[in-house]
């Protein structure tokens, strides 16, 4: 009897895991983490959304954030109108999920950090499910431009690398209908209206797709 109720238990923790969602997640989170929106901001926000309203509530600092969208796996919110928060759940080899949590600041260049943690919240190291690209894989090959009929400047281009090295900033997508990050570099929004198509013409228009396999993003 002993072992069929340690069974039993076994059995009701793991469909317990396997129902965790991005909403229970989120109201479970610790206040450290996003400590601007008080408890009752983190339950209002997806009962706003549920009743197709505008989930925009007043946090802590008398701003308004506003929650985006909201799925099983995925939600996105503006904690203010600088910035963007995207929680994303992920499957792990072994049948667990762990949460990637994306912050990015956009002021005004967008730029992004990663972290991962377990469903209860435990911080994980990043280094184990992700490895940030190298600001060389957005660089577009010479003969690729050649090929579209670019003028390339040798000099123009190397200022483009030069600077994109100096300030390497990294957008960072999660999205609720796949397991992918898509990595935008985004240093064009400090150049001004002459300089953007003249140096940005050397970058990679799409982003970089790293998709989530084996428990880490990849190309």
């Amino acid at each position: 009897m002993r072992i069929f109720l340690l069974t039993l238990m076994c059995l009701a923790g793991t469909l317990v895991s396997r129902a965790q969602t991005a909403k229970e997640c989120f109201l479970k989170m610790p206040e450290h983490i996003m400590p601007y929106l008080t408890p009752t901001n983190r339950a209002d926000m997806p009962d706003f959304l549920s009743s197709n309203m505008q989930a925009r509530v007043k946090n802590r600092f008398d701003e308004q954030t506003q929650m985006l969208r909201l799925s099983d796996d995925y939600l996105s919110l503006m904690p203010d109108s600088a910035s963007l928060v995207q929680l994303k759940l992920l499957p792990l080899p072994d049948g667990q999920k762990v949460i990637a949590l994306a912050y990015t600041l956009k002021a005004p260049a967008a730029d992004s950090r990663l972290e991962f943690y377990t469903t209860d919240w435990q911080p994980l190291p990043a280094g184990r499910y992700f490895r940030r690209p190298e600001i060389g894989a957005f660089f577009l090959p010479v003969d690729s431009l050649l090929r579209e009929g670019a003028e390339v400047d040798a000099q123009e281009r190397s200022y483009a690398c030069e600077m994109a090295k100096d300030a390497p900033l990294l957008e960072y997508r999660l999205e609720p209908g796949d397991n992918c990050l898509r990595v935008h570099i985004s240093i064009g929004a400090y150049l001004d209206e002459d300089m953007r198509p003249r140096l940005m013409k050397y970058f990679r228009r799409s982003p970089l797709l790293l998709e989530w396999r084996d428990g880490r993003f990849a190309e």
